[in-house]
């Protein structure tokens, strides 16, 4: 069975969301954290729209990115966003899987300044949320 990934950038204000179907990861989309039970309500509505259907539990893995601390130390944000990742994995049903995301916002926002040839005060958050989500998600997958 093919698992279908979703990429999580867990963040206070906003979460950023990345999907794949097999090794590329591409952006989705953010949603404002409103608390964990409404941004989980608000990711199944976005990953309900992008598949047009229902979501088939076993068919999901949410790989959650983790700010590890320069010796991979567990950080104060670690133990908040697993504490997320444990209702989104038993409200959802999926698989979750971790991965340290260490410096994923920067190379985000590297990635956007490259491409789009904008200063960090133009970059829209949700974008930069979004790409930081592809990012943890493809390392998880060439890992």
């Amino acid at each position: 069975m093919i698992k279908n990934y979703v990429g999580i950038d867990y963040g206070r204000a906003r979460i950023g969301l990345a999907h794949s179907w097999g090794q590329r990861a591409k952006p989705l989309a953010a949603v404002k954290n409103k608390g964990h039970e409404k941004s989980i309500i608000a990711i199944h509505d976005v990953l309900r729209k992008f598949v047009k259907g229902q979501i088939n539990p076993q068919e999901w893995c949410a790989v959650i990115g983790v700010p590890l601390g320069t010796n991979g130390e567990e950080t104060e944000m670690c133990a908040e966003i697993r504490r997320f990742g444990g209702m989104l994995g038993s409200t959802l049903k999926v698989e979750i899987q971790y991965h340290n995301e260490r410096c994923s916002s920067i190379e985000a926002e590297d990635y956007i300044r490259e491409r789009l040839n904008i200063s960090r005060k133009e970059m829209p958050k949700e974008l930069v949320d979004t790409v930081a989500a592809t990012v943890i998600l493809q390392g998880y997958l060439d890992s």
